[in-house]
């Protein structure tokens, strides 16, 4: 019916398809990802074109194709649109990347979204601060940067909208509960682009402090595990701009980052302890976050990327191109059956 451009956190503008409601796979599907704009060109996808879609992965709905002869007679080639549908700022296509980008760190949908990952449970953690009450924040005028967060008080919350007393407190102690989590939520929280969970893992036991990891230089970054010249090159830009370099010191001075590692009890295992893990594929039992904490729980590392420092590679349903990359490298392969006779001493 439609193709919206939703803008991300990092200014990625990605096309998505606006679908009449149709049954897939044990769920109303309305919208699916049209992935970026050459796609879009390469399928020939049209407003008004009946479609073919798939759940990628099994959960993600996309548009696999168009069915040509149930196209409209009127139809026309998509064109894709130059400025921004939040800012209306010029689009710009970096070079070596297929994404079309808005530049524009004020653009409304950026703002919000940034805020909504540093405050997520993947990142900082912050209790009764979802995407809603972001918004409701951003409309006061009360927050536009992640140390805004911080200076809250009682009586700003309290005369907000369908807000009151208990849940004013309720959001200020998950705000200070907040500073005590462990460096890699703070760097991961950033949105740093090309930097997930794991990288910021990397980068917080390289890096101990966030005045070490700021004052890294990109030649130090490639040296990482799993970090290769693209990623090395974002952190290393984000760091150099001013900008960013204001707000992480600001962000410090309230203390946020003293924390190097989680506060979790670690259980010396010999089948984990000082053991590196990588995982490939999905699981019945476990979601991914569940089995990264079993390992690091037992003194294991989990890491993003095969290298010649993986001891394990934990392989799940549908695993991706790691498994062939493991069998070239001779990396020890285990399932899941393993895994828990593992944690349960059968081994």
């Amino acid at each position: 019916e439609d193709i919206r451009l939703q803008v991300g956190r990092t200014g990625v503008v990605t096309p998505v398809a606006e679908l009449q409601p149709v049954s897939l796979a044990g769920s109303v599907i309305r919208h699916a990802t049209l992935h970026n704009a050459s796609e879009i060109a390469r399928r020939d996808l049209r407003i008004g074109d009946t479609v073919v879609l798939e759940k990628a992965g099994e959960v993600i709905p996309a548009v696999l194709a168009a069915v040509p002869e149930l196209r409209p007679q009127n139809s026309t080639p998509y064109q894709y649109p130059d400025r921004c549908p939040a800012c209306s700022s010029v689009l710009v296509r970096i070079a070596g990347e297929v994404a079309y980008r808005c530049l524009n760190p004020d653009c409304p949908p950026q703002i919000s979204r940034r805020l909504a990952h540093f405050a997520s449970k993947s990142a900082l953690d912050i209790a009764s601060l979802g995407p809603q009450r972001i918004e409701q924040l951003l409309q006061s005028g009360l927050v536009r940067h992640f140390a805004d967060i911080f200076r809250l008080t009682a009586e700003q919350l309290i005369s907000l909208p369908r807000s009151g007393e208990k849940l004013a407190q309720r959001l200020l102690h998950g705000i200070e509960e907040a500073k005590t989590r462990p460096l890699w939520r703070l760097v991961h929280g950033l949105g740093i682009p090309h930097v997930g969970a794991e990288t910021a893992k990397e980068l917080a036991r390289s890096w101990p402090s966030m005045s070490l990891l700021m004052n890294a230089d990109e030649a130090d970054f490639r040296q990482c595990d799993g970090i290769g010249d693209i990623v090395a090159a974002s952190i290393s830009q984000f760091f150099q701009n001013a900008n960013n370099r204001k707000l992480v010191e600001e962000l410090e001075g309230m203390g946020l980052g003293s924390t190097v590692v989680d506060a979790v009890k670690i259980i010396h295992h010999e089948r984990f302890f000082g053991k590196n893990f990588a995982i490939t594929g999905s699981f019945a039992q476990f979601t991914r976050e569940e089995l990264k904490r079993l390992i690091e729980q037992r003194g294991g590392t989990v890491r993003a990327a095969l290298s010649g420092k993986i001891d394990f590679l934990l392989c799940g349903e549908n695993p991706g191109s790691k498994i062939e990359e493991a069998q070239r490298t001779n990396v020890q392969i285990i399932d899941a059956q393993t895994l828990l006779a593992w944690l349960s001493g059968n081994f």
